[in-house]
């Protein structure tokens, strides 16, 4: 979006370019997103991902497809995903299907603030899926970490995870204020519970961060160690790929 944007700027005085930069845009996503529902269907998730509460965000067929493939490629034996949703159905597929077909377990823990999203994910899991995945619920408390205003959760699951999902939290489920700065809908969140991980992460260590431009940068400014960083401005995700 970004490169069409810049596109665009070039071509102000032309409206039929610029009608035509964003139309492409357009059908190149929606392009995107059919092959990605024909690939969640060929590995017959397509029927698992229902719909719950109403207020759920909308299906991203893409992000969903591109998470399934990486658990498929990586193979990892923990993942931590810090929001409930689609998501976790997914990944627990993925999961399910590396047992099925290499025998390599692997197990999901997601955690959120909010008890109501876990339980209406977790009553849409389809019963085959629930031993791969555990969910956790722990409040929220706002930071201030090195002068950076931060969000942490009160406690996580104690383990070293694989692979990072960086989805959540809501900046609404975040209570109280730094000095008089609080986290709302005009504020973005930046959350800072992956440094705790980073120390004692496996060589595999995976981040992959849905959006949140804001917590990319921090993550980038604040991760200890040396890190592959692909950005995916077009499909609204980066990843942090652990080196050394």
């Amino acid at each position: 979006m970004i490169k069409i944007i810049s596109k665009i700027k070039t071509v102000v005085r032309n409206p039929g370019v610029i009608i035509w930069s964003i139309q492409e845009w357009v059908d190149r996503n929606t392009d995107l997103q059919l092959k990605s529902k024909e690939f969640l269907e060929k590995q017959g998730v397509l029927t698992l991902l229902k719909k719950g509460d109403k207020e759920e965000f909308k299906i991203s067929y893409l992000k969903l497809a591109n998470l399934y493939n990486l658990v498929q490629t990586r193979k990892p034996k923990i993942i931590l995903e810090f929001g409930v949703g689609f998501s976790t159905i997914v990944l627990a597929a993925a999961l399910k299907d590396n047992n099925d077909r290499y025998k390599q377990g692997g197990h999901l823990y997601t955690v959120d603030a909010e008890q109501h999203w876990l339980n209406n994910t977790e009553n849409k899991i389809p019963s085959e899926l629930k031993q791969y995945v555990t969910f956790h619920c722990s409040p929220l408390k706002i930071c201030n970490l090195n002068n950076q205003l931060c969000s942490l959760f009160e406690s996580l699951p104690n383990i070293c995870p694989n692979l990072i999902l960086l989805d959540g939290p809501s900046p609404g489920s975040v209570p109280g204020n730094v000095i008089g700065l609080s986290f709302d809908m005009d504020r973005p969140i930046v959350a800072a519970d992956i440094l705790l991980y980073e120390s004692s992460a496996p060589l595999d260590f995976l981040i992959y961060v849905d959006g949140r431009w804001r917590n990319c940068n921090f993550l980038r400014n604040n991760l200890k160690g040396k890190y592959k960083h692909i950005k995916k401005n077009a499909q609204k995700y980066q990843t942090f790929e652990f080196i050394e």
